[in-house]
This record gives C-alpha cells, structure tokens and sequence, in this order.
C-alpha cells in the first residue's frame, strides 16, 4: 500500500466513520485502488489533500481506457467525490458524470416486471400462495407485502385499498 493509499485508508475507517462498515470497506478498497494507479503512472502523492483535478481526470481517463463498465466508474467516481469533499476540494471532481463522457445507462430500460404464467399458476396447489402471486401481479405488491395482506384491513370501499404497515 502505498502513502497515499494509507493516508485515503486512514481517513475511511479513522477519521470519517459515518457510513456503514461495507460503504467504507469498498470506499476504502476503491480509494487504494486509485493511489496505486496513481503511483504506477509516475504521480508521487502522499497525502490526500495534494489531489487535483488532473488526477481526478487520469484516473477516469485510465478506466474508460480499460473498458469498464459505466456503472463501475461512476460508483469510483463517487468514492471520490467523497474524499474531495473531505479534503476541503470539492471542485476538483466535477458533479456530473456527463463532465467526464460517463454515458447514462439503465440495466433494463423494460424493467424487472414479470407476467404471471397462468398455465403454471393454475398447477400450484396452495390457494394461499396463488393468491400472493395475484396480488403481485395486480398491484405490484412486493412477497412480503402479500403475505401480510389483510382483505379485511385493506379494503376500505369500492375504489380503495389500505396496506398495514409492519
């Protein structure tokens, strides 16, 4: 690990413990991962504050050269926007990802959605979770949501329906 990788380390898990363990785990593994590209392209940082925007602009330049995908820059991106803002230089990561040529993208444009199969769901044999799977398909009610479900709760008239909170 280099200085600088220390340093970023440090700050993570020591001086800023506001998030949860797994956030600073992959901030912390994100922000070590850049000190050492940093390093291997010749930059000899040690502290964190002596970041500026031309490495910011490496180190996007250096993963979209490598192929990765949008979503993995942009989560990187965010571990450092995170320090930035820590370091007291906010401006050196610009806040739109649009600045950096990071295209939006969507996992599915269609959505994760799925139509009931109704020849399968006539072969269920329990009344109960037949049901549930009607509920999901109807109103868009997660499982849980479903299992709760009370007729004599949600039902307030004719237009109306009520879910109970947990």
């Amino acid at each position: 690990m280099s200085q600088l990788g220390y340093r970023l380390h440090q700050m993570v898990n020591d001086t800023h413990r506001e998030s949860s363990f797994s956030t600073r785990a992959t901030r912390s593994k994100v922000l070590n991962l850049a000190a050492a590209q940093l390093l291997s392209h010749g930059y000899r940082l040690r502290d964190p504050s002596g970041l500026k925007t031309k490495h910011i602009n490496h180190l996007v330049t250096r993963w979209q050269d490598e192929g990765l995908a949008p979503k993995t820059i942009k989560n990187r991106m965010a571990a450092l926007r995170w320090i930035a803002e820590k370091i007291g230089k906010p401006n050196i990561c610009s806040r739109s990802n649009d600045d950096y040529g990071i295209p939006r993208v969507r996992n599915n444009p269609i959505g994760k959605s799925k139509t009931l199969d109704m020849d399968k769901h006539v072969k269920i044999k329990s009344d109960l979770i037949k049901l549930s799977l009607r509920l999901q398909q109807e109103f868009g009610l997660r499982k849980e949501e479903c299992m709760k479900f009370s007729l004599s709760y949600a039902l307030i008239d004719a237009n109306t329906l009520q879910i109970k909170g947990s």
